[in-house]
């Protein structure tokens, strides 16, 4: 039996992760077992998030994550430096998910200049080339999951 993982949002002072819940036992054989029991949870599924755990202890295991969990600690010490980050890491992600017609490679050429002093800092450069590790690591794990899965086809097939 595998333990699940309940994501419950923890907030820190400006930064939020989720924090792991390691209670939950899976048993399909078990009616009422879990706690999804009853609320259409099958065995499937039981599987699949015991599958999904494996894969969440592989990634947290991974050096590029804990890379990014001792950039993460090491950032927390400083909070005028930690505001700063956030409030690239904002905008940035605000200018990238902009559904309004925009110059793109402007638009990040200027944010870049006005947040230069982030880029300059070794501390908060080594954050986000760990956190860019963990994110390409993901969307790698997506693709591959969607492409195996022949995902795509389902969608056109329907």
């Amino acid at each position: 039996m595998g333990k699940a993982r309940e994501g419950l949002v923890i907030r820190g002072k400006n930064m939020s992760f989720r924090k792991k819940k390691e209670n939950i036992k899976y048993d399909p054989d078990e009616p009422g077992g879990t706690p999804d029991a009853g609320k259409g949870e099958n065995a499937s599924m039981l599987a699949v998030r015991k599958s999904m755990d494996d894969l969440i202890v592989s990634l947290e295991n991974c050096d590029d994550f804990k890379k990014y969990k001792t950039a993460c600690t090491q950032v927390r010490l400083h909070p005028e430096k930690e505001q700063r980050l956030q409030e690239f890491r904002k905008r940035n992600y605000l200018l990238q998910n902009s559904r309004e017609p925009v110059d793109l490679f402007a638009e990040t050429d200027r944010l870049e200049r006005e947040f230069a002093d982030v880029f300059q800092d070794p501390m908060l450069q080594e954050f986000l080339n760990a956190e860019v590790a963990v994110c390409r690591i993901v969307q790698q794990v997506n693709r591959e999951m969607i492409s195996c899965l022949d995902f795509e086809n389902v969608l056109v097939d329907d």
